[in-house]
């Protein structure tokens, strides 16, 4: 799938700059460049040496792709990795498809996460970081673990003004380091000549030689004084010196060269850096010509543009510098272009753009609207970073608008997944509420965060206690609107959809329905598709659950939906329809999905949900060994969880599952009995009343629920089975099962009926379907391969048996065990080599391991 832009991106930055038609080409340089792999090229000089476009040229010419990002001074960590991810996708389309649902703790989880995709990319290329005016110090700390961490598949170019401060001590090691700098970019004499012959100028003119002799090589230098000589302008000014800007005062008298209408044009177009034809003609409004913008980009000297499908433009530097000092001077002020770039950002769904350019305009009161309408979104997306530092906009100086500013904030950490810092603000800003009844409000903005934090932990009974918290009361305008309020019933559907509570899950779905008001239309649908794929799964509507999980997956990937409003709840909805269709390998690799991001995010419901999804199915593949080491890990891993939850029996789940393949009653009837009332359960408590009381199985059956499809194949596969004696009345039920079963996608749940096999086989002879052959074919092969490496034993071990073999991990000696068992070491010796027998082991050590793999033990 094609995926959209990382929300923030400028896509400029991410793709190398177009080689202007007028460029003087340097390809003799190119032997400077590293080529051996790994390798590392540092091109280093100031401003104006022609840095960005050699290697431009450079990578156009190279045969293995390159990737190349731009760095900005004022990225936040987030911004500027998601420039990198988004210049690799551009090469590679499906590089990082996880990246907008990931958590990133530090540097180095974004270093490891780009490695980690890195490494899978088999093919060679070029990356290419253009490090810009200045280096920004939060940065700083991507640049060491960057180099000593990329692949070895993987050429680096670094362009930078100085010399970098990071250390590449791992290529040059290699001798596959190179350094380029700005002696061997200065323009030779036969340079100096083309670029005199383009101008039209005479070497030969003292007067030209004089000007140009200042220059001292200088490529930009030379080519703006080339430039302004064949324009008549008499430079003066320009010394170069350590103290001056010679670059700028070339720049201005280029600027001053140009005809009063390009001037008010670039001088208008300078109110921002990075522009496309689209935002130029906001700009420039009726003085808008794409004829200009192209001969500018042409003319090479003032604008850059982009290479790739969608053109953007840059205006150099040094020249934007010399713009924004001269807009300064004049008072240049452009309030209402700011408004209409901000407007029409909005349009684009872009509210940090939008915002950024409303600061500009000075409107405070704007900024606070804007704000306010597309926090949601942002926080859908993931830009916790963004909430953060427009949070201070988010309301009036009054003492309840400080405490709304705080609140936005809280919501900003909670966005990026710092769950410790939003618990302990919202704590904080809870303790102010119940100090002061005008800030009463606050205590349900404080629930709706902390619902959030106490589901991430797997604490439901506090999660579902803040929803009900946050859900009672209206504070009107200062309170959540409708579309909070529908997020937090798809949480409690959440919750619900856990613990198979299929009324519940209804109920909020129905809930969310009468809340919807018009407002924010794509999150809403997002919200209410996600509880509408749930709410059919539940009642057994499985093709149509799949089709909604979807619809819902593929909304929150165009929209780049993640973090808490990333669409967990739909993938696993799609991963258990998966498995009821009986596509196993499919519905593994979707919890695998589920498993990584859901890690990643610490969203631990999801994670321990779809790790018990993939290791149930694992078990009816005769994996036993395997996953009794997963549950194993499970349990130590939730064992380190800090905090309250209820997640123990998440795991418990696939241990009963377990334990009843291999016959282990007595333990799964302790899990069971600590386990919340979950269809699995219920349907086990029937099986045992059944056993209790069986004279009263048909009134039992009878009085079964049969309101949905899941209901109504579960009442009469359980009518089926109790006739299974009379063979015509249960094919009779069987046939009607299998017919409803087949409409709404059972499939899965009839596999799974092994005491039915028999009439099953029988009612694919009366009446074949291409369906109940699939069910009969798929029931028989998991027969066929029961016994073949279930982990179960051949021959069970007596009870003696199973004494004598825990006595063996304590480490006594044998004739120390028989003595403590009272009996002779004959007899001993005769029970280890049934015991090694059975096990099919060679001794006691390995017969341990065995049986604690087995769970005998």
């Amino acid at each position: 799938m094609k995926r959209g832009v990382i929300p923030g991106v400028n896509l400029a930055r991410t793709v190398a700059p177009v080689v202007p038609a007028n460029f003087l080409s340097r390809k003799h340089l190119f032997h400077l460049f590293e080529t051996n792999m790994p390798g590392a090229t540092v091109v280093a000089a100031p401003a104006g040496y022609g840095k960005t476009m050699l290697v431009a040229e450079w990578a156009h010419a190279q045969t293995r792709p390159t990737i190349w990002c731009a760095v900005d001074p004022n990225d936040s960590p987030q911004m500027f990795f998601a420039h990198i991810v988004q210049a690799v996708r551009n090469v590679l389309p499906r590089f990082g498809a996880d990246f907008e649902s990931e958590r990133f703790l530090s540097p180095d989880s974004y270093i490891q996460f780009l490695v980690r995709e890195a490494s899978a990319v088999n093919e060679d290329f070029n990356f290419v970081i253009d490090n810009g005016p200045a280096d920004a110090e939060e940065i700083t700390p991507f640049a060491q673990a960057l180099v000593d961490h990329l692949p070895n598949n993987v050429h680096v170019v670094i362009v930078r003004r100085v010399t970098p401060a990071t250390s590449l001590a791992r290529y040059a090691s290699h001798g596959n380091l190179c350094l380029i700098t700005s002696q061997d970019l200065k323009f030779s004499q036969e340079e100096i000549g083309v670029i005199c012959d383009l101008n039209g100028l005479d070497t030969n003119d003292w007067k030209t030689s004089k000007q140009l002799v200042k220059c001292n090589g200088w490529p930009a230098a030379i080519q703006m004084m080339a430039k302004n000589i064949s324009r008549g302008s008499a430079i003066t000014d320009f010394k170069i010196t350590e103290s001056s800007n010679p670059l700028g005062i070339l720049a201005l008298e280029s600027f001053n060269s140009l005809n009063d209408e390009s001037k008010h044009n670039l001088l208008k177009l300078g109110i921002v850096e990075e522009f496309d034809l689209e935002i130029a003609a906001i700009i420039l409004g009726e003085d808008f010509s794409e004829t200009y913008i192209n001969k500018l980009a042409i003319d090479g000297m003032f604008v850059s543009v982009s290479s790739g499908f969608q053109r953007n433009f840059t205006i150099s530097p040094i020249v934007f510098e010399v713009l924004q000092e001269l807009r300064s001077k004049n008072k240049h002020t452009e309030k209402s272009t700011h408004e209409k770039l901000a407007q029409y950002y909005i349009s684009k769904g872009a509210p940090a753009q939008a915002l950024e350019h409303i600061f500009q305009s000075g409107n405070g009161e704007r900024i606070t609207e804007i704000l306010r309408i597309s926090i949601r979104d942002m926080a859908a997306i993931g830009r916790g970073d963004q909430i953060i530092r427009w949070a201070q906009y988010g309301a009036d100086e009054s003492p309840a608008g400080e405490m709304m500013k705080k609140t936005i904030e809280v919501v900003g950490h909670l966005v990026n997944l710092d769950f410790e810092k939003a618990e302990s603000m919202a704590a904080e800003l809870n303790f102010v509420a119940t100090q002061d009844p005008r800030l009463e409000f606050l205590t349900q903005l404080t629930a709706m965060v902390m619902s959030h934090v106490y589901f991430a932990r797997g604490d439901f009974e506090r999660s579902q206690l803040m929803i009900t918290e946050a859900l009672a009361k209206d504070y009107e305008s200062v309170g959540i609107e409708n579309v909070d309020k529908i997020a937090l019933l798809r949480l409690q559907a959440n919750i619900a959809f856990i613990y198979d509570d299929e009324e519940l899950v209804e109920v909020c779905l129905l809930r969310a329905k009468k809340l919807q008001d018009g407002k924010h239309q794509s999150i809403i649908s997002y919200h209410i598709g996600c509880m509408t794929s749930m709410t059919l799964w539940c009642q057994g509507r499985f093709f149509e659950a799949a089709e909604f999980a979807s619809i819902a997956i593929t909304q929150a990937d165009n929209n780049s939906y993640s973090g808490i409003a990333g669409p967990f709840d739909a993938m696993f909805v799609l991963s258990r329809c998966e498995l009821e269709l009986s596509e196993l390998t499919q519905a593994i690799e979707t919890s695998n999905q589920i498993e990584h991001k859901a890690e990643s995010a610490r969203l631990w419901p999801w994670y321990f949900a779809s790790t018990g999804t993939r290791s149930r199915i694992q078990i009816t593949q005769g994996l036993i060994t395997h996953v009794v080491d997963v549950i194993n890990a499970q349990r130590e891993k939730h064992k380190h969880l800090q905090t309250p939850n209820q997640l123990g029996w998440i795991i418990d789940v696939t241990d009963v599952f377990l334990r009843f393949v291999l016959n282990d009653w007595k333990r799964a009837d302790e899990l069971l009995h600590r386990m919340p009332k979950i269809e699995m359960v219920r349907q086990i408590e029937m099986n045992l009343k059944f056993e209790a009381d069986p004279k009263r199985i048909h009134s039992l059956v009878a009085q079964m629920p049969e309101s949905t499809p899941r209901q109504r194949v579960n009442k009469i596969l359980y009518q089926a089975t109790i006739n299974i004696d009379q063979e015509n009345v249960a094919l009779n039920y069987l046939r009607t099962a299998l017919d409803l079963g087949a409409e709404v996608g059972f499939h899965e749940y009839f596999v799974r009926q092994n005491r039915l096999y028999p009439i099953m086989v029988k009612a694919a002879a009366a009446k074949p379907t291409i369906f109940i052959e699939s069910v009969v074919h798929e029931m028989s092969e998991r027969i066929k391969n029961s016994n073949s490496d279930t982990g179960a034993l051949e021959e069970k071990l007596t009870n003696r048996e199973l004494e004598i073999l825990k006595h063996l991990t304590t480490g006594n000696p044998i004739s120390a065990i028989a003595k403590q068992l009272h009996i002779s070491q004959n007899t001993m010796k005769t029970h280890l080599r049934n015991v090694y027998r059975k096990l099919d082991v060679d001794g006691r050590h390995t017969a341990v391991e065995k049986a604690r793999k087995l769970l005998l033990i």
